[in-house]
């Protein structure tokens, strides 16, 4: 039996950040490359039942792009998308437990000073995993919350997680679980 060397890499990445609306929306682009050399892979289950792996050279190239900021006293905004092609040396598709796009984004406003109402989540590409015979398509996740601040010290929060109780396995990459179902919470703070 061998161990694999270690992995080892290296990125570059460039970008511009452009503030906008009397400096309201911070707006941020940004385009990378990874070269990874000696990258674990799955290459199956030996004799004795063990996993083994090999390395694969991969090299990884994406754009950022993300809008930040307060458009109003009362409502902040923040959406952020991501864009991943992965190659293998022969230029093949590798690590494609990885969402090839995806999105974030959240918004917040608040009413009379006192209230205020959340809405973010997550939507992302289609996944795969051939060596585990896997795969999941896109999907979207929704949260929200609504936070009443009481009095200067006392402030009670809802949170609702995965709304739409979207069903989804958290990671195809070695192991994944299916994420919680639709569930919430409720909590009171009190400062000092």
């Amino acid at each position: 039996r061998q161990f694999l060397a270690p992995t080892k890499g290296e990125n570059y990445d460039t970008g511009v950040k452009i503030e906008l609306f009397d400096d309201r929306l911070l707006f941020t682009a940004a385009y990378f490359i990874a070269e990874q050399n000696n990258l674990a892979a799955y290459g199956g289950v030996d004799e004795n039942f063990q996993y083994w792996y090999y390395g694969v050279d991969v090299e990884s190239k994406g754009v950022e792009l993300e809008l930040v900021g307060k458009i109003t006293d009362d409502l902040n905004v923040s959406i952020g998308y991501a864009k991943i092609d992965v190659e293998d040396m022969q230029g093949k598709d590798a690590n494609t437990w990885a969402p090839r796009d995806s999105v974030n984004f959240s918004v917040d406003y608040t009413l009379l000073s006192k209230l205020t109402l959340g809405l973010g989540g997550r939507w992302q590409s289609e996944v795969s995993n051939v060596d585990y015979n896997v795969s999941q398509g896109s999907y979207l996740l929704l949260n929200g919350f609504v936070q009443w601040q009481i009095t200067e010290a006392l402030s009670a929060k809802a949170n609702i997680n995965n709304i739409t109780d979207e069903k989804y396995i958290t990671s195809l990459h070695t192991i994944g679980y299916y994420a919680a179902p639709a569930n919430g919470s409720v909590t009171v703070s009190y400062s000092f």
